[in-house]
């Protein structure tokens, strides 16, 4: 076998083995318990909507919002029951969901809630690697 052959194989194998990685590292995250599955619903005091951007938090407020950019690798409903709760306190809340759960890989979705709905104060928060895309 040639010089030339065994570096491309070489080289072939290297990138089979980064593209597997990266496979891995982009689909392994932190998942959220089942519990946080009933915070991503409507209650008597807040309606719960799935929008394009992620999920909105609809509660008794209408001037107040948040906009939240979940941390790196952490999965988007894991947050749910903070949202929920600031909802309940009158700061209706927008729960964004990332491309493979890096707020770096969108880190302009605000701008489209923002320009989408009408709220007099916007506050804007993110946890960890999620603070890197506010």
């Amino acid at each position: 076998m040639g010089k030339k052959k065994r570096v491309l194989i070489g080289i072939c194998i290297f990138l089979v083995l980064v593209v597997g990685y990266a496979t891995y590292y982009l689909n392994s995250y932190y998942r959220a318990t089942d519990e946080m599955d009933k915070f991503i619903k409507s209650d008597d005091q807040v309606a719960v909507k799935e929008i394009e951007e992620g999920y909105f938090f609809d509660g008794p407020g209408d001037d107040k919002a948040m906009i939240f950019y979940p941390g790196g690798k952490v999965e988007t409903k894991a947050y749910a029951r903070l949202m929920n709760k600031l909802a309940k306190e009158g700061i209706d809340t927008f729960l964004l969901d990332m491309p493979f759960h890096l707020a770096v890989l969108d880190k302009n979705v605000a701008d489209k809630i923002i320009s989408k709905y009408q709220y007099d104060t916007y506050y804007m928060s993110g946890h960890s690697l999620g603070v890197g895309g506010v």
